[in-house]
Protein backbone atom coordinates (compact mmCIF):
# COMPACT_ATOMS: atom_id res chain seq x y z
CA UNK A 1 0.00 0.00 0.00
CA UNK A 2 0.86 3.31 -0.12
CA UNK A 3 2.62 5.42 2.36
CA UNK A 4 5.97 3.36 4.64
CA UNK A 5 6.03 1.12 1.11
CA UNK A 6 6.87 4.45 -1.26
CA UNK A 7 9.75 5.20 0.19
CA UNK A 8 11.35 2.20 -1.34
CA UNK A 9 10.74 3.72 -4.76
CA UNK A 10 13.99 5.27 -4.89
CA UNK A 11 15.78 2.17 -4.48
CA UNK A 12 14.17 0.29 -7.68
CA UNK A 13 16.27 0.23 -11.17
CA UNK A 14 13.09 1.01 -13.25
CA UNK A 15 14.93 -0.86 -16.19
CA UNK A 16 14.08 -3.93 -14.82
CA UNK A 17 10.44 -2.76 -14.20
CA UNK A 18 8.39 -5.00 -17.26
CA UNK A 19 4.96 -4.32 -15.67
CA UNK A 20 3.02 -2.12 -13.00
CA UNK A 21 -0.23 -3.28 -11.35
CA UNK A 22 -2.28 -0.50 -9.57
CA UNK A 23 -5.26 -0.63 -7.91
CA UNK A 24 -6.34 2.76 -10.08
CA UNK A 25 -5.17 5.28 -12.43
CA UNK A 26 -4.91 7.67 -9.64
CA UNK A 27 -2.93 5.46 -7.28
CA UNK A 28 -0.49 5.17 -10.72
CA UNK A 29 -0.14 7.97 -11.35
CA UNK A 30 0.59 9.47 -8.05
CA UNK A 31 3.52 6.58 -7.96
CA UNK A 32 4.91 6.99 -11.05
CA UNK A 33 5.24 10.12 -12.41
CA UNK A 34 6.71 8.60 -15.54
CA UNK A 35 5.04 4.76 -16.68
CA UNK A 36 7.09 4.97 -20.03
CA UNK A 37 7.97 1.47 -21.36
CA UNK A 38 5.59 -0.24 -18.63
CA UNK A 39 3.34 -2.50 -19.49
CA UNK A 40 0.32 -1.60 -17.43
CA UNK A 41 -2.18 -3.53 -15.43
CA UNK A 42 -5.08 -1.85 -13.16
CA UNK A 43 -6.87 -4.13 -10.94
CA UNK A 44 -8.76 -2.61 -8.04
CA UNK A 45 -9.67 -4.30 -4.97
CA UNK A 46 -12.87 -5.62 -5.71
CA UNK A 47 -14.08 -9.38 -5.39
CA UNK A 48 -15.03 -12.15 -8.40
CA UNK A 49 -18.79 -10.88 -8.77
CA UNK A 50 -21.12 -13.85 -8.46
CA UNK A 51 -25.24 -13.46 -9.38
CA UNK A 52 -27.17 -15.10 -6.89
CA UNK A 53 -30.30 -14.78 -5.26
CA UNK A 54 -31.10 -11.57 -3.01
CA UNK A 55 -33.55 -10.67 -0.13
CA UNK A 56 -36.33 -9.19 -1.63
CA UNK A 57 -38.41 -8.77 1.29
CA UNK A 58 -38.71 -5.12 3.63
CA UNK A 59 -35.29 -3.31 3.81
CA UNK A 60 -33.97 -3.30 7.21
CA UNK A 61 -32.55 0.31 7.08
CA UNK A 62 -27.91 1.28 7.15
CA UNK A 63 -25.68 -1.00 7.22
CA UNK A 64 -21.96 -0.05 8.15
CA UNK A 65 -19.81 -2.98 6.67
CA UNK A 66 -16.36 -3.73 8.40
CA UNK A 67 -14.70 -2.18 11.20
CA UNK A 68 -16.42 -0.04 13.74
CA UNK A 69 -13.96 2.82 14.70
CA UNK A 70 -13.32 6.41 14.53
CA UNK A 71 -11.00 6.03 11.57
CA UNK A 72 -13.85 4.83 8.69
CA UNK A 73 -16.40 7.33 10.42
CA UNK A 74 -18.26 4.97 13.05
CA UNK A 75 -18.56 7.59 15.56
CA UNK A 76 -19.91 9.98 12.83
CA UNK A 77 -22.89 7.10 11.89
CA UNK A 78 -23.65 7.28 15.73
CA UNK A 79 -24.13 10.98 16.12
CA UNK A 80 -26.70 10.97 13.35
CA UNK A 81 -28.63 8.07 15.22
CA UNK A 82 -28.99 10.33 17.83
CA UNK A 83 -29.96 13.41 15.64
CA UNK A 84 -32.27 11.16 13.33
CA UNK A 85 -33.85 8.38 14.73
CA UNK A 86 -36.22 7.22 11.91
CA UNK A 87 -33.70 4.85 10.56
CA UNK A 88 -31.76 1.26 12.42
CA UNK A 89 -28.02 1.16 11.72
CA UNK A 90 -26.71 -2.60 11.67
CA UNK A 91 -23.01 -2.89 11.92
CA UNK A 92 -21.35 -6.39 10.82
CA UNK A 93 -17.82 -6.38 11.31
CA UNK A 94 -15.13 -6.24 14.09
CA UNK A 95 -15.86 -4.47 17.07
CA UNK A 96 -12.65 -3.81 19.05
CA UNK A 97 -12.49 -4.14 22.79
CA UNK A 98 -12.27 -0.11 22.95
CA UNK A 99 -14.75 0.22 21.11
CA UNK A 100 -17.26 -1.65 22.98
CA UNK A 101 -16.22 -0.17 25.78
CA UNK A 102 -16.80 3.37 24.43
CA UNK A 103 -20.48 2.38 22.64
CA UNK A 104 -21.61 0.57 25.66
CA UNK A 105 -20.08 3.89 27.97
CA UNK A 106 -21.47 6.30 25.65
CA UNK A 107 -24.00 4.91 23.06
CA UNK A 108 -25.81 2.47 24.86
CA UNK A 109 -29.16 4.28 24.69
CA UNK A 110 -28.77 3.98 20.74
CA UNK A 111 -29.23 -0.31 20.97
CA UNK A 112 -31.47 0.18 23.91
CA UNK A 113 -33.97 2.43 21.48
CA UNK A 114 -33.15 -0.09 18.88
CA UNK A 115 -31.71 2.47 16.67
CA UNK A 116 -27.99 0.37 16.86
CA UNK A 117 -27.79 -3.18 16.01
CA UNK A 118 -24.11 -4.75 16.43
CA UNK A 119 -23.33 -8.48 15.06
CA UNK A 120 -19.26 -9.21 14.22
CA UNK A 121 -19.92 -12.79 13.95
CA UNK A 122 -17.71 -13.89 10.39
CA UNK A 123 -19.43 -14.36 7.57
CA UNK A 124 -18.32 -16.06 4.26
CA UNK A 125 -17.69 -14.83 1.25
CA UNK A 126 -21.23 -15.48 0.00
CA UNK A 127 -23.04 -15.69 2.56
CA UNK A 128 -21.72 -11.56 3.52
CA UNK A 129 -23.13 -10.50 -0.30
CA UNK A 130 -26.48 -12.28 1.07
CA UNK A 131 -27.38 -11.05 4.40
CA UNK A 132 -25.90 -7.56 2.99
CA UNK A 133 -28.92 -7.51 0.11
CA UNK A 134 -31.33 -6.62 3.71
CA UNK A 135 -30.30 -3.59 3.82
CA UNK A 136 -31.30 -0.59 2.61
CA UNK A 137 -28.32 1.45 2.23
CA UNK A 138 -24.82 0.68 2.68
CA UNK A 139 -22.10 2.86 4.36
CA UNK A 140 -18.45 3.58 3.31
CA UNK A 141 -16.81 6.40 5.11
CA UNK A 142 -13.63 7.83 6.42
CA UNK A 143 -12.44 10.11 9.05
CA UNK A 144 -10.64 12.54 7.59
CA UNK A 145 -9.68 14.00 10.59
CA UNK A 146 -7.80 11.27 11.67
CA UNK A 147 -4.25 12.27 10.32
CA UNK A 148 -3.22 8.65 9.25
CA UNK A 149 -6.35 8.51 6.88
CA UNK A 150 -5.51 11.72 5.19
CA UNK A 151 -3.06 9.78 2.89
CA UNK A 152 -3.30 9.35 -0.47
CA UNK A 153 -3.16 5.65 0.15
CA UNK A 154 -7.09 6.02 1.56
CA UNK A 155 -8.14 8.70 -0.46
CA UNK A 156 -8.16 6.71 -4.32
CA UNK A 157 -8.84 3.12 -3.27
CA UNK A 158 -11.83 1.66 -2.26
CA UNK A 159 -12.59 -0.51 0.20
CA UNK A 160 -13.50 -4.34 -0.71
CA UNK A 161 -16.99 -3.92 1.46
CA UNK A 162 -18.11 -1.44 -1.12
CA UNK A 163 -17.93 -3.94 -3.89
CA UNK A 164 -19.59 -6.22 -1.53
CA UNK A 165 -22.91 -3.51 -0.90
CA UNK A 166 -22.95 -3.58 -5.07
CA UNK A 167 -22.94 -6.73 -5.77
CA UNK A 168 -25.52 -7.30 -2.73
CA UNK A 169 -27.51 -4.61 -4.95
CA UNK A 170 -27.11 -1.90 -1.77
CA UNK A 171 -26.82 1.52 -3.00
CA UNK A 172 -24.01 3.71 -1.68
CA UNK A 173 -23.81 6.26 0.34
CA UNK A 174 -20.00 6.75 0.56
CA UNK A 175 -17.75 10.24 1.60
CA UNK A 176 -16.21 11.96 -1.61
CA UNK A 177 -13.09 10.67 -2.56
CA UNK A 178 -11.01 10.24 -5.75
CA UNK A 179 -11.36 6.35 -5.19
CA UNK A 180 -15.01 6.32 -4.78
CA UNK A 181 -15.70 8.97 -7.98
CA UNK A 182 -17.01 5.72 -9.61
CA UNK A 183 -20.24 5.29 -7.80
CA UNK A 184 -21.26 8.67 -9.33
CA UNK A 185 -19.82 7.56 -12.48
CA UNK A 186 -21.56 4.85 -12.53
CA UNK A 187 -24.88 6.05 -10.82
CA UNK A 188 -25.25 3.71 -7.69
CA UNK A 189 -25.10 5.85 -4.84
CA UNK A 190 -24.05 9.30 -3.39
CA UNK A 191 -21.27 10.95 -2.12
CA UNK A 192 -21.27 13.26 0.36
CA UNK A 193 -18.51 16.14 1.28
CA UNK A 194 -18.19 15.98 5.19
CA UNK A 195 -19.61 13.23 7.57
CA UNK A 196 -21.72 15.88 9.48
CA UNK A 197 -25.49 14.43 10.14
CA UNK A 198 -26.75 17.01 8.29
CA UNK A 199 -24.86 16.09 5.25
CA UNK A 200 -25.67 12.08 6.18
CA UNK A 201 -29.45 12.87 5.77
CA UNK A 202 -29.16 14.63 2.55
CA UNK A 203 -27.50 12.37 1.16
CA UNK A 204 -29.72 9.61 2.40
CA UNK A 205 -32.83 11.26 0.67
CA UNK A 206 -30.80 11.81 -2.46
CA UNK A 207 -30.87 7.55 -2.46
CA UNK A 208 -34.11 7.60 -1.40
CA UNK A 209 -35.24 10.04 -3.99
CA UNK A 210 -34.01 7.52 -7.09
CA UNK A 211 -33.69 4.10 -5.30
CA UNK A 212 -34.68 2.02 -7.74
CA UNK A 213 -32.68 3.57 -10.41
CA UNK A 214 -29.43 2.90 -7.89
CA UNK A 215 -30.60 -0.41 -7.15
CA UNK A 216 -30.63 -1.51 -10.42
CA UNK A 217 -26.91 -0.21 -11.74
CA UNK A 218 -25.64 -1.91 -8.51
CA UNK A 219 -24.77 -5.50 -9.54
CA UNK A 220 -24.19 -3.99 -13.25
CA UNK A 221 -21.23 -2.12 -11.46
CA UNK A 222 -19.81 -5.32 -9.08
CA UNK A 223 -20.20 -7.31 -12.49
CA UNK A 224 -17.91 -4.50 -14.30
CA UNK A 225 -15.40 -4.07 -11.15
CA UNK A 226 -15.23 -7.98 -10.74
CA UNK A 227 -12.06 -9.48 -9.96
CA UNK A 228 -11.74 -12.82 -12.61
CA UNK A 229 -12.71 -9.91 -15.10
CA UNK A 230 -10.08 -7.21 -14.15
CA UNK A 231 -7.46 -9.44 -13.94
CA UNK A 232 -7.45 -11.78 -17.16
CA UNK A 233 -5.03 -9.38 -18.91
CA UNK A 234 -2.84 -9.38 -16.67
CA UNK A 235 -2.97 -13.64 -16.81
CA UNK A 236 -2.69 -13.58 -20.49
CA UNK A 237 0.30 -11.15 -20.24
CA UNK A 238 1.74 -13.56 -18.23
CA UNK A 239 0.82 -16.46 -20.57
CA UNK A 240 1.97 -14.93 -23.40
CA UNK A 241 5.91 -15.06 -22.01
CA UNK A 242 6.62 -11.49 -23.33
Amino acid sequence: ELGTGENLLPLINRKLIDCVISQSTERLNYLFKNTEGFKIFIIPNSPVFKEQPLFEGEKKGLLYGGTAWDPFGFYHCLDYLRKYKDTPLTVQGALPGEEREKISAEYSDLISEGLLHLNDNYLGNDDVVKYFSQFEIGICFYNFDVEWIRHFNYQSAPSGKMFKYLAAGVPVLAINIIGFKFIEEMNCGVLINDLKPESIRAGIEQIRSKYSLLRANTQMAAAHYSFDKAVKPYIDYLGSGK
